[in-house]
């Protein structure tokens, strides 16, 4: 029997916060309603929230072949030190030629491979964006 990929969506609410100079929280509030749209105020904290409406995406209906299988994508918020962190361990692991073997395995995990060089850059320039 034939296989196919369905996407689906969810309304999802991206988090924001700012740091709001105020006299009571009340004022806070009101001052975050008038500069809502104000983008150098807000910072993204990496939450996600999703809610009750679902749509599968009908003209994106395509068919696959029998081996077929969707990898999880990981979304995670990380800090500005975290993130430095991350891009500093990538670019080690192109620049290191030896790997000890259970630093090998985790980067593994299981798949046959780790990733090449110009997937090292994509990865740590979407990281940088």
């Amino acid at each position: 029997m034939p296989k196919f990929r369905v996407l689906k969506g969810h309304d999802a609410w991206v988090v924001y916060e700012a740091i709001i100079e105020a006299d009571c929280a009340e004022h806070a509030e009101e001052f975050a309603y008038a500069d809502r749209h104000a983008s150098e105020i807000w910072t993204a904290t990496g939450d996600i929230r999703e809610f009750d409406h679902c749509e599968v995406f009908e003209n994106e209906i395509e068919l696959v072949e029998d081996d077929e299988t969707v990898e999880e994508i990981k979304t995670i918020a990380v800090t500005g030190p975290q993130r430095d962190l991350i891009l500093a361990a990538l670019r080690l692991w192109q620049h290191t030629a030896i790997i000890p073997e259970e630093i090998h395995d985790i980067a593994v995990n299981d798949r046959g491979r780790t990733l090449l060089g110009s997937e090292i850059d994509n990865l740590c320039e979407a990281i940088n964006q």
